[in-house]
């Protein structure tokens, strides 16, 4: 749920800014406006596209983390691990598995120019 979500993310990135849109039915919405939380609430079920969407457009970092209300970071989550990919080389996504599987990671270069474009996933 979103709480445990929110938890983890204060547990292992203190000062992390966490950016909710939330289209619960308004009789069963919870506010977590807080600190470093930015609680959007939208219509009633747009769905998790129109969601991401209306995050999307109020991140101001060079880097964000998808995840929705049923995810949440655990203590051997390494965020700064993917970023060191992104920094180090030329891939524009990564991603990695929230479930109690053994770690594995999958990445996405993207290859093209201005008009085309394709994604890579790069395999083990």
């Amino acid at each position: 749920n979103l709480r445990r979500l929110i938890w983890s993310v204060r547990e292992l990135y203190p000062g992390t800014r966490i950016i909710v849109a939330d289209d619960t039915p308004h009789e069963l919405l919870e506010s977590f406006q807080d600190d470093n939380i930015d609680h959007y609430m939208m219509p009633e079920y747009k769905g998790f596209f129109a969601g991401r969407n209306l995050g999307l457009s109020q991140v101001t970092t060079e880097y964000f983390l998808y995840m929705d209300d049923d995810h949440y970071l655990k203590h051997f989550t390494k965020l700064e691990v993917l970023v060191a990919l992104l920094d180090r080389t030329d891939f524009h996504v990564v991603g990695g598995v929230y479930e109690d599987l053994p770690l594995y990671a999958t990445t996405i270069r993207v290859l093209g120019n201005s008009s085309h474009a394709c994604y890579e996933k790069l395999r083990e």
